[in-house]
């Protein structure tokens, strides 16, 4: 069975052995180009050049990380069975990661009233852009919360930040809190920013647009949004057109800008 065009670009960044720039970025640059050029003159869909990821020059590295099935399992699993006061606050935390894609920075400066149980969302600014946005919390996620600062977090702090220590002083977590929380989870690769890209991921592969998962993403664009998805080929076998159906020619004078 011959792969489809998707499959092939994959395979070919994932197998690549070049140690330099050009092997990866440099092919996939041109392809990126040219269906940028199909796109212009409306050949194929617009925004069918997304499909062509931001690579690596490491050639052992792949093209987007995200969480595969085995490991949401195991945070699936180790949400379900939290019962330490680190293992809930961490639970909490990974629902929100995979539920809103949530920027590390963002996590850690949540505070309490950021979360919304009436309305089932968490509103704040973020901390890249400036920029408020709300993200809708699924129940699972609304109840971790529930939990943790039901059972865990001191009610009589200072300050009102959401995620704090669990031993005195209670202070603020760092950066790495959403990372720790993949580690005890039992993911041993990847950063918190792994739980945004498979939000995004999920998203797309759940029938989303683009414009809609930017804008779960909190971007004002969709010119990034390439970067934190991985390649979906089921839904990208229906997007190449042959050349014989859109009736283009390689005269490069038919489309000379002269």
């Amino acid at each position: 069975m011959k792969k489809s065009p998707p499959e092939l670009i994959k395979q070919f960044c994932e197998e690549d052995k070049h140690k330099t720039i050009i092997g990866k970025v440099g092919i996939l640059s041109r392809v990126k180009t040219f269906l940028i050029h199909l796109e212009f003159r409306h050949v194929i869909q617009e925004g069918l050049h997304y499909a062509i990821p931001t690579c690596s020059s490491s050639a052992d590295k792949k093209i987007i990380q995200v969480c595969s099935d085995e490991e949401r399992q195991k945070i699936e699993e180790f949400c379900k069975k939290a019962h330490t006061p680190t293992e809930v606050r961490d639970a909490a935390i990974l629902r929100i990661g995979l539920t809103t894609g949530i920027r590390p920075i963002d996590l850690i400066s949540l505070k309490r009233e950021d979360i919304d149980f009436q309305k089932g969302c968490v509103r704040f600014i973020q901390q890249k852009t400036g920029i408020s946005h709300v993200a809708s919390l699924d129940v699972a996620a609304r109840n971790a919360i529930f939990l943790y600062l039901r059972d865990v977090r001191p009610r009589d702090l200072p300050h009102s930040y959401l995620f704090v220590s669990t031993v005195a002083p209670y202070s603020p977590l760092s950066i790495t809190a959403g990372m720790n929380a993949l580690r005890h989870a039992g993911i041993q690769t990847g950063g918190f920013r792994k739980l945004r890209k498979t939000y995004a991921t999920n998203r797309l592969a759940s029938g989303a647009t683009i414009d809609d998962t930017a804008q779960g993403l909190g971007h004002t664009t969709t010119k990034n949004v390439h970067l934190y998805v991985s390649l979906d080929a089921k839904r990208m076998r229906l997007c190449p057109l042959s050349m014989e159906e859109t009736g283009l020619t390689l005269d490069a004078r038919r489309y000379s800008d002269g």
